[in-house]
């Protein structure tokens, strides 16, 4: 007799049905139904017992407050099952449920992060739209109940994590790929233990999404975003660090061959997060969601049939996750190099920093939106010059400058290149910037934007419709400035290239790539 979840459902076309490791979905033209599979499930020390309709009902619920958090417009309702006569099932009378299914719109296949890659359509703009979904995602989510002081137990327990069920038809051991993980993870554990308490202390553990890789992401050509759940082995699996689920997604675009975009999304997420403390972390955190996933994998085929196309494909899947375990640690393929870039108001220097970031595979930590998140804004509020410029406390600017290069370091300790983008008025703060390349034995370079004054009046008067404000405001910020600025003549020449900007940025560009090493043409799409 069939379990329950292997029935087909009426009115749903049964011709589309794909399978998960622990659930079935079935695919109709406009909206699927997931339905749990009824199974036991031994993940450490916990069961999950899917073998009543009642424990399958929570868990869908479960999965749908957490889809309603991550794609409210996708995420519709939890349905009752119910069998007819004639053994059909169809959705029904709560009261007569034989079992329960999470339903979804259906969402397009070519929308698919995954396949947007393959097809070459993963663009910019949806690496910047995904990265700023998680980004709200995790500033909304709820804190997780860990002390900071157990973290590491509670790490530990992670990379220790079995997982068996005593409905296995069969217990393949695990690839010695698993022990060779572990063995690293608990290495790294050892040496960062200070860091992650730190991490939990500074807030950072939320209930994420667990298991964010190119296959749970969907972006439509208007840069729409929508995110389902992943790990089905119950919430504690997704109360983790935020960076665990920037760390998988980047290094899936890696193992997938698109190391530039893995490095402009992580880039992205940090930017629009103000989350540059996760840099260190990335290794570790990648490797252990991708040894949890593999081994719930590998339990999945021990669950089907010996020998069955289902058995083989959560083998190969497992494996694959394997070998994301085993590619930490992670080290970018261009080289670290500090650039600071520099310029007066309206000089168009964030733009040129955004691009030569882009180029070099580098994030961009910027005075503007840490002096904003200093003060207390948070993601999409905007503190604009003109309001905030005269209410500064007394070295605040000298905080904001420090906070900078702090961030710049953490970043720096991976081995990759960063873009520092200030105004750098004074020699003092180029000096603390090259002092920075220093310490890390890195070239440095200073790119200084330069406008006329009339182009800059002109970008000023935009500023000042954009903000709500007279242009004179403006105009006497960019004076003072302008009286304050220190000229760059004490950094030597290989160190210092200043640009007109108000040239196009392609003209620009060739200048600066002439000074560094960038991605090869092409291959960032």
């Amino acid at each position: 007799m069939k379990s329950p979840d292997e029935h087909p459902v009426s009115g749903i076309d049964d011709d589309e049905i794909r399978e998960t490791a622990f659930a079935r979905l079935h695919l109709g033209e406009r909206e699927v139904l997931k339905r749990r599979r009824a199974v036991r499930v031994v993940v450490g020390d916990e069961e999950i017992d899917l073998t009543t309709a009642s424990a399958r009902r929570a868990a869908c619920l479960e999965e749908l407050a957490l889809d309603r958090r991550l794609s409210p417009d996708v995420a519709k309702d939890v349905v009752p099952l119910v069998r007819d006569e004639s053994g059909v099932v169809r959705i029904g009378d709560p009261a007569n449920a034989v079992d329960w299914a999470l339903r979804l719109a259906r969402l397009p296949d070519a929308d698919r992060a995954a396949d947007r890659l393959e097809a070459g359509r993963l663009s910019d703009d949806a690496l910047e739209a995904i990265a700023r979904h998680v980004a709200r995602f995790h500033e909304r989510a709820r804190g997780a109940s860990i002390e900071p002081s157990s973290v590491e137990e509670r790490l530990l327990g992670w990379i220790r994590l079995r997982v068996d069920s005593p409905d296995a038809r069969r217990r393949e051991p695990l690839p010695e790929e698993a022990a060779r993980a572990e063995a690293w993870q608990r290495s790294f554990l050892e040496r960062a233990s200070d860091r992650l308490r730190q991490r939990a202390e500074s807030g950072t553990i939320r209930a994420g999404h667990g298991e964010l890789t190119l296959d749970h992401v969907f972006v439509d050509d208007a840069g729409r975003v929508a995110i389902l759940a992943g790990l089905e082995i119950g919430p504690r699996a997704r109360d983790v660090d935020v960076a665990a689920d920037v760390a998988l997604f980047a290094t899936d675009l890696a193992h997938r061959g698109r190391e530039d975009l893995a490095e402009r999304f992580v880039a992205e997420y940090a930017r629009l997060a103000n989350d540059f403390d996760l840099y260190p972390l990335l290794d570790f955190h990648a490797s252990l969601r991708a040894s949890i996933r593999a081994k719930l994998d590998w339990l999945a085929a021990d669950l089907a049939v010996a020998g069955s196309a289902a058995e083989r494909r959560y083998r190969e899947r497992a494996r694959r996750f394997l070998a994301l375990a085993l590619a930490q640690p992670r080290r970018p393929i261009l080289p670290p190099v500090v650039v600071a870039m520099g310029g007066q108001v309206a000089s168009g220097k964030s733009t040129v920093a955004r691009h030569v970031a882009r180029r070099i595979g580098a994030p961009v930590v910027g005075s503007d939106p840490t002096r904003d998140y200093l003060i207390g804004a948070r993601l999409n509020e905007e503190l604009h010059e003109a309001r905030w410029e005269r209410s500064y406390a007394p070295g605040f600017g000298e905080r904001v400058y420090g906070e900078v290069l702090r961030r710049a370091a953490r970043v720096l300790e991976t081995g990759r290149p960063v873009v520092v983008d200030g105004c750098f008025r004074s020699r003092d703060q180029r000096a603390q910037a090259r002092a920075l390349a220093e310490r890390f034995g890195l070239p440095f370079l200073f790119v200084e934007a330069r406008v006329s004054r009339e182009v800059q009046r002109a970008r000023l008067g935009e500023r000042a419709h954009r903000d709500g404000v007279a242009i004179d405001d403006w105009v006497e910020i960019a004076d003072e400035m302008r009286a304050q600025w220190e000229s760059a003549d004490d950094l030597p020449s290989g160190e210092h290239l200043a640009l007109d900007t108000s040239r196009p940025l392609e003209h620009n560009a060739e200048a600066i790539e002439a000074r560094l090493a960038t991605w090869p043409t092409g291959f960032t799409g």
